[in-house]
């Protein structure tokens, strides 16, 4: 009889599998190869209802993503015909748009823009599962109860200083793959059998962030 196997978010019993990141970000014709986690219904319910496409139609939309050719050839359709079908859909994203000041490189003031504030509950829940569902995969342990802090790794560039020099500190990543034509990329740096880790990801060819998973609060980062 083969060894039960639990839910990658939960303690429950896993019934099925969950894709992470989830099936929708990705084009119909690369989805060969992606990463599939056990997990019960109920969580696999959870996150497909809204969160899935709450999170595919944010990070979708960001300006450095939407020149990548799944975004352009069908996620943005389905995205923009998403916000029609369900009003759920269009209220969330109306609702984390938000004024943002524009500036050149240099510091000087162009004018005000609308941007999309990331930092909302949907996304800390999409980032939380996107972790655990790679420290699942790749190192092979459940990480229900770690922290998961995220953000843009622009922000984490501020407090340790070029892409290189991060490298330096940190040395090579332990595992790193592309999926989907660079639909979806990952780096991490992690020990065995140990949920304390640092991930890299990048979706579309653009945007990254970085995902810190500790069991206790080591690292505040704003």
């Amino acid at each position: 009889m083969p060894p039960k196997k639990f839910c990658t978010f939960c303690d429950e019993l896993a019934t099925t599998d969950d894709h992470v990141p989830p099936k929708c970000f990705f084009a119909k014709r690369k989805r060969e190869n992606l990463i599939t986690v056990p997990s019960c219904h109920k969580c696999n319910k959870y996150f497909g209802d809204e969160i899935d496409t709450h999170a595919r139609n944010t990070i979708s939309a960001l300006h450095s993503n939407e020149g990548h050719w799944a975004v352009s050839e069908e996620i943005a359709g389905k995205r923009d015909r998403s916000y029609t079908v369900k009003s759920k859909n269009f209220e969330y994203i109306a609702g984390i748009i938000r004024p943002e000041e524009v500036t050149t490189p240099e510091g000087i003031f162009l004018g005000v823009a609308p941007a999309m504030n990331l930092n909302n509950p949907t996304m800390n829940k999409f980032f939380e599962r996107l972790a655990q569902g790679l420290i699942r995969k790749i190192v092979g342990v459940r990480s229900i109860g770690y922290r998961v802090e995220w953000g843009s790794i622009s922000t984490l560039l501020k407090y340790v200083g070029s892409p290189e020099e991060l490298l330096r500190n940190i040395g090579p990543p332990t595992a790193g793959r592309n999926i989907g034509d660079d639909t979806f990329s990952y780096y991490g740096w992690f020990g065995k059998e140990r949920p304390e880790s640092l991930w890299v990801v990048r979706f579309y060819g653009g945007e990254e962030f970085y995902l810190f998973v500790t069991s206790r609060n080591l690292l505040r980062i704003p």
